[in-house]
């Protein structure tokens, strides 16, 4: 327990505080909408709460793929990659492996989040991601029941899929995180054409919307690609900024109301 406590600790000082505070300077250099610092502040162990259970529900799944011996379709090892003197070599180590990986993730993402809006068990989990009225980089956090459904959902299947060996997965955990902090920052930013390639913070929000219009669109949580090959993109208009919320659930503003929400209704 001591074990976990410390890695949700660990993991909040080292990815998630970093990505928001990141965030957060993009927030007060093109900001959104005007919204509260208490806001940001809540957040804080409700993220610690979150992290404890992914923590937990990575060591379980690991500890059961390695008692029933099983081991991916595809094992890759990145070590010699990364200690090479071949530029070419380094480059596609450090960045096309990686990129690949992520767009994998994100198609099994693409699919899990839909099914939270497809099913009403999942929804009513989920539902507490989408209550959030003033959203912003620190302000985005996931109801901690999310993080064991991604077990038997994202993780299981990739680990069954493939396995990358390298002492730099914490830089890869960093890149996952700082992408998943910046897409719900509270920015008017535009990256231009390069918005066709990644999620913006505009493109996410209108997944967020309150508005009726733009429910069941932008489901990918990197590429808008998958949202594109599977008709639920929406790329949103220079001055559309929609307003962030549930009508009939207010986000959580206590750890007790977190970690019940979806038993209240």
């Amino acid at each position: 327990m001591f074990q976990q406590v410390s890695s949700a600790m660990w993991g909040f000082t080292t990815y998630v505080f970093p990505a928001s505070l990141a965030g957060t300077l993009l927030e007060v250099l093109i900001p959104g909408e005007k919204q509260s610092v208490q806001s940001r502040l809540r957040a804080i162990p409700i993220w610690i709460v979150y992290i404890f259970i992914g923590v937990s529900s990575g060591a379980l799944l690991r500890c059961l793929l390695d008692l029933l011996h099983i081991r991916p379709l595809l094992s890759v090892d990145l070590k010699n990659a990364t200690n090479s003197n071949d530029v070419v070599v380094i480059i596609a180590a450090y960045a096309v492996f990686p990129a690949v990986g992520f767009f994998i993730y994100d198609f099994f993402y693409y699919w899990f989040h839909r099914l939270q809006h497809t099913f009403r068990v999942l929804w009513r989990v989920h539902a507490v991601h989408h209550s959030i009225e003033e959203l912003n980089a620190f302000n985005d956090y996931h109801h901690w029941l999310e993080n064991a459904l991604r077990v038997p959902l994202i993780l299981l299947p990739m680990s069954l899929l493939i396995s990358v060996r390298t002492f730099d997965v914490i830089v890869y955990t960093m890149i996952l995180q700082f992408m998943g902090q910046m897409t719900h920052a509270n920015s008017k930013i535009s990256y231009g054409l390069f918005r066709y390639v990644f999620s913006e913070p505009r493109y996410h929000r209108i997944h967020h919307s309150a508005e009726k219009r733009h429910w069941g669109k932008n489901f990918a949580f990197m590429f808008p690609f998958w949202d594109v090959v599977f008709g639920t993109a929406y790329f949103p208009k220079p001055d559309e900024y929609p307003r962030t919320g549930l009508p009939q659930q207010r986000e959580p503003r206590s750890i007790v109301e977190y970690i019940t929400a979806p038993f209240r209704r």
